[in-house]
Order: structure tokens, then sequence, then C-alpha cells
């Protein structure tokens, strides 16, 4: 392999590495974000960390107030309920804000009451959409290393001399809505994927039978080029089939 190749895949394996380093340092800004605005609010920390305390209050009044969005696609109405209920041997009085929901007057509920604030879902709720917050940043953080890793280990073969898994003629694949193929390091650089000209494609990987992961191009001339092609779109499949 030419050392300009082996650069180039270098190159590529490094751009991998800073990109997954990029989206994880992004990642864990957010992540701090979100539990900073749940600790700068004492009264929202001490509801997360069970230091509220849980009554049972009574409404006492609903005043309705227009409409307001209860869901992505669905609406309800807006009510400000009054609520009263017993804390350290007297009448506690506070209003809370409502989307939607059947409450009557006379009906009771559970709020929990941390300092001056009153929460209306416990901090179960709260504790469970923080994990869940936490869980998903840590997945997709997991997906973006796992990327890097494989970039990583795919160059390792190729400079390693491994086999292709796939080797075929360009125009025996359907390059358009189903395949996509980059050249190595034009990302960013304002260039859009487009069909390749005729050759041979020795690709790394493969989704199905359609080539997948990096790829070494070879014109009719000779002229080689490494590009990143895409696998196999499910919803336009035309059947074709490589040569292994």
């Amino acid at each position: 392999m030419p050392p300009s190749e082996i650069r180039l895949l270098h190159h590529y394996v490094r751009s991998a590495i800073k990109k997954a380093i990029a989206w994880c340092v992004a990642l864990l800004a957010v992540a701090v974000a979100g539990l900073g605005l749940v600790a700068v609010d004492s009264e929202t920390r001490q509801h997360v960390l069970w230091q509220s305390e849980e009554y049972t209050a009574t409404i006492t009044q609903i005043e309705v107030d227009g409409r307001c969005r209860s869901g992505r696609r669905s609406y309800g109405t807006r009510k400000h309920l009054t609520l009263e209920w017993q804390q350290d041997g007297r009448s506690r009085v506070d209003t809370v804000t409502e989307c939607g929901g059947h409450d009557q007057v006379g009906d009771q509920m559970q709020v929990w009451v941390a300092d001056d604030d009153t929460h209306t879902s416990s901090p179960g709720v709260w504790q469970f959409g923080l994990v869940a917050f936490l869980a998903v940043l840590g997945a997709v953080g997991l997906g973006v290393v796992w990327g890097a890793v494989r970039t990583h280990l795919r160059v390792s073969r190729i400079l390693a001399g491994a086999p292709p898994a796939l080797v075929h003629d360009v125009t025996d694949v359907p390059w358009g809505p189903q395949v996509m193929a980059t050249p190595i390091g034009s990302w960013g650089r304002g260039v859009r994927p487009a069909p390749m000209p005729p050759g041979r494609v020795f690709a790394s990987g493969s989704s199905g039978f359609y080539p997948r992961g990096l790829s070494l191009h070879v014109t009719p001339q000779g002229a080689r080029t490494w590009v990143v092609v895409g696998g196999r779109n499910d919803h336009n499949d035309s059947g074709w089939r490589g040569r292994r």
C-alpha cells in the first residue's frame, strides 16, 4: 500500500477519535448542565433527594385558565388547583397548576412539600427522569466511542492485509439512494456524496450483501480512492447481490 494511503487511513482514524472526544465532551456538558439546573434550585434538590415531606391535600378550589399542551399533539385545560392540608398541626394552603386531568373540588391528592415549594409528583418520578436522561446520554456516548473503536479496528485489519469482505463492480451497486460512498476527508468541506465512477470496489465490511465501512475504489485506469460506504436502505431494496 502506498505511504500516502497509509497516512490517509491513519488520518481517518485520528479524525474519528477527535469526533468521538468532541461528542463525549458535549454530552458531558449537557449532563452537567441538566444536573446543575436541579442542584441550583434548593427546593427541587431537596425534593429529588427525598428530603421533602409527603401530605394528603384536599382540592378546595379549581380555576380554569385557557388551554395548554398536554402532549406532543394533544391539548388540555389549564387548571389552577387550590390545595389545603394539615402540616405540623396547622393548615397550609397552596396553589398548583396542572394541564388536563379530571380533578374536582373535594378530591384528595398527594403532595410533597420542601420548604415553601409544593410538588404533585413524587421524588421517584424525578429520579427516574434524571436516570433516563443520563442513560440516554450515556448510550449516545457509548455509541460514539464504539464507532471510533470500530473505525480503528477496520483500519488495523486493512493495514494488516486482511482480505476484503466484498469485491464487486461499481456498476452492480445501487449507489444512488441505497449505498452512499464518500471520499475520506470530504465531510465538512461542502462535498456531497456522488455516484462512484466505473471500477472495482474492495469493501472492508457489508450489511447483508451490501458494502459497508471502508472501501478501496480502483478505476480501470488504476486510480485509487479510499471511501466511506454506507449500507442498504431497507425501504428501497433492489435485490443487488455482490460477488464474494
